[in-house]
């Protein structure tokens, strides 16, 4: 999936045609997602409610009640401006993908399609918590973690912010989040997470 809201099987909205029906969703969500999983009901019952939603909005809710419960300062994490998603995927996805065989833009199984001369300077198959794993590869990748990364969801969601409060969130999501690539300003270097291969992987241009 990427810049399309899955309604029901066989139909998509394009985020970028179809902005006002997007718009009206979000609206809806945001009102939605005051609904804590600790707060009213259930982990399985507010797992069920998100059904009622598009799923690619599903990691966005969950990451904005991470947020709020969390008290996560938005000047270190914050969801992107929607205005600047397309620039940062498409930067992205020019660096570190070979777009001329795959040169139709998605974001699910990205990692299939990475470019041959990529340099794999780590890769960690996880056996214990995910998170630890994810500390341990952030340590292997030299980068000055004083300055902002972007983080970058398979299902199209991007966020700015310092590694110590992306790893937070990370660590409070309950599996609803898919693939997701940790990148750097200058998309020079990556981080994925492989959901399906259960793995981590560093690539370097």
């Amino acid at each position: 999936m990427i810049f399309s809201d899955v309604i029901s099987p066989g139909t998509k909205l394009s985020l970028k045609t179809n902005y006002k029906e997007r718009m009206f969703w979000e609206n809806k969500l945001l009102t939605y997602v005051k609904i804590s999983p600790k707060e009213g009901c259930a982990l399985e019952q507010w797992r069920e409610q998100l059904k009622k939603y598009p799923t690619r909005y599903w990691s966005r809710i969950e990451i904005e009640e991470i947020v709020k419960e969390n008290k996560i300062d938005r000047n270190r994490f914050y969801e992107y401006s929607k205005n600047k998603y397309y620039q940062v995927i498409k930067r992205f996805y020019y660096s570190f993908v070979d777009y001329k065989n795959h040169s139709h833009i998605r974001l699910d199984y990205l990692w299939l399609h990475f470019r041959k001369d990529l340099k794999l300077l780590h890769r960690e198959y996880i056996s214990d918590d995910y998170i630890i794993s994810l500390n341990r590869s952030i340590e292997l990748l030299q980068y000055n973690w004083e300055r902002k990364v972007f983080l970058i969801l398979s299902d199209g969601w991007v966020y700015e912010g310092f590694i110590d409060e992306i790893i937070s969130v990370l660590a409070e999501t309950d599996g609803i989040i898919e693939d997701f690539y940790i990148v750097t300003p200058e998309y020079n270097k990556l981080l994925v997470y492989c959901n399906d291969g259960d793995c981590i992987s560093i690539y370097e241009k």
